[in-house]
């Protein structure tokens, strides 16, 4: 992905995706076509899994000449940049004490560390927001061209983490690098009494029963539970009477909040920062897992709940290699108060903010506007980011042949793949139509009395992909159709609309 390093200010809403794939001084895009470079460009070639079917042409992934001698400028910018933040140390640390005092010559080289550690390439954020089942980790990994980095199960509700991911741009070491900054001694105190309190019922106790999976209680239950096992659901406290006598009584929430705050199960990683290499990217997930998501909610010492974000980076993703970086954002209603911090700061700071959504959810249940809460469509509207939003409509060829056929009053004769767009065609509209209704509604609530329709639409463009990421890794290659099966829908990877994203 390449970057308009001179555009980050004002993106309209139509640029959001394309301008990922542009670079300062011409729109030079990254090209997925067969064969080699014909400027000369480096080429990187996913291969074809060895199955019985027609004999498809390598995807290339390719950066032009003009993208990266913008790349090489921008690097050596920063490379003086940092060669002058070198030589000023060093002086510093050469002059005399008599020059300044200890304490004086200390903030000055910590102040340079700290203009070291933010002087980088200018580079496009992209966040990405998605409930539970919408496809968002399988469109990343097909983004990146990996199977799985990612974890794709059924918790993801329960267990997702942000996860930042970028490029590596460090030619020695290992091929992945991750990384899992954990939350505060503090932040973790503050968020577990706040979860033992809206446990609590009104007589005091503390209700340790598991909630159903739709209740609002559900995630922070499965965080507790999750970190400290038995010791959380444990239900009754042993207690001495003014007799001697000792009797189990119902635990209370003061109970629950000091057996936990005395718990040794976290002591470990808060304030901490785990690193974590490897050169297989198996390897690396299995690794990695434990952060970002867990498979196992009746297991105890899991530490997702604790962590802040987690960040990724590989020497493979060359889709990245020009600065842009993927956050896979939990959702705007986590409960974790530190981690929906950091997404709120992600957020207003992002070039590109890409809502994601399953096909059918978009289709049948609710809306554009209704897929963001209103406290979260309001602050999309007071930091500018209308105008840098996006829909991503995922899983397009997960649909039943009939249905479409009659929804949409298609011929019976058609084709799978004509199925497919006519259903893309209605979900864009769809979309579209909602997401202006929910943004005249904002605007009525901001207190503006006149607002014009078409001018909207004009001054908001609403990009709407709507992608199949599964065939698109079939058809790239990346997963083993002989294991996973033919492609549902599409016969190349331009249908999948993949492509457009990369």
């Amino acid at each position: 992905m390449a970057v308009d390093v001179d555009a980050r200010a004002e993106p309209s809403g139509s640029e959001v995706v394309t301008r990922v794939a542009e670079v300062s001084g011409g729109a030079e895009v990254i090209d997925l076509a067969a064969g080699a470079s014909e400027d000369g460009g480096e080429a990187v070639i996913v291969d074809q899994p060895e199955v019985e079917r027609p004999k498809k042409a390598p995807f290339v992934c390719k950066l032009s000449k003009k993208v990266k001698d913008q790349m090489r400028r921008e690097e050596d910018c920063v490379n003086h940049g940092h060669w002058s933040i070198d030589t000023t140390e060093k002086l510093l640390k050469e002059a005399k004490k008599s020059w300044a005092s200890a304490e004086l010559r200390s903030a000055k080289l910590a102040e340079l560390d700290s203009i070291r550690k933010r002087m980088c390439v200018p580079g496009c954020s992209l966040i990405l927001f998605g409930e539970s089942g919408a496809g968002k980790s399988t469109l990343i990994n097909a983004l990146l061209g990996e199977k799985e980095i990612l974890p794709t199960n059924c918790m993801r509700a329960c267990t997702a983490s942000i996860i930042e991911l970028s490029y590596n741009a460090e030619e020695d070491g290992p091929t992945y690098v991750g990384e899992a900054e954990f939350i505060s001694k503090q932040e973790w105190e503050r968020e577990m009494s706040s979860i033992v309190d809206e446990l609590t019922q009104e007589n005091g106790r503390c209700d340790l029963r598991e909630p159903s999976y739709d209740h609002p209680n559900h995630v922070g239950w499965c965080k507790l539970k999750g970190v400290y096992g038995a010791a959380f659901t444990s239900a009754r406290v042993q207690v001495q009477g003014d007799d001697g006598v000792v009797r189990k009584r119902a635990r209370m929430a003061a109970d629950v909040k000091q057996k936990l705050l005395t718990h040794g199960a976290t002591k470990a990683v808060l304030g901490t920062v785990k690193r974590v290499t490897s050169d297989s990217a198996e390897s690396f997930r299995r690794k990695m897992d434990r952060y970002m998501d867990s498979a196992d909610k009746e297991a105890s010492g899991q530490l997702w709940p604790l962590v802040r974000v987690v960040r990724l980076r590989s020497k493979l993703w060359k889709v990245l290699q020009t600065g842009t970086t993927l956050i896979d954002a939990p959702g705007v209603n986590d409960d974790n108060s530190a981690r929906n911090k950091v997404v709120k700061e992600r957020l207003r700071d992002a070039d590109g903010v890409c809502i994601v959504a399953s096909m059918t959810r978009a289709c049948d249940s609710k809306s554009a506007r209704d897929m963001l809460g209103e406290s979260f469509r309001r602050q999309l509207l007071m930091d500018g980011q209308y105008g840098r939003l996006c829909f991503i409509a995922t899983k397009s060829d997960d649909f039943t042949f009939a249905e479409v056929i009659n929804s949409c009053g298609l011929d019976e004769d058609s084709s799978v793949e004509q199925c497919a767009s006519a259903r893309k065609d209605y979900v864009r509209d769809r979309i579209a139509t909602d997401f202006y209704a929910g943004l005249e509604e904002m605007q009525r609530l901001a207190g503006q009395v006149d607002i014009d329709p078409e001018e909207l639409k004009v001054k908001h463009k609403l990009p709407v992909l709507c992608v199949s990421a599964v065939d698109y890794q079939k058809l790239a290659g990346i997963i083993d159709v002989g294991m996973d099966g033919e492609p549902k829908a599409y016969g190349d990877p331009e249908g999948t609309e993949i492509p457009e994203m990369i």
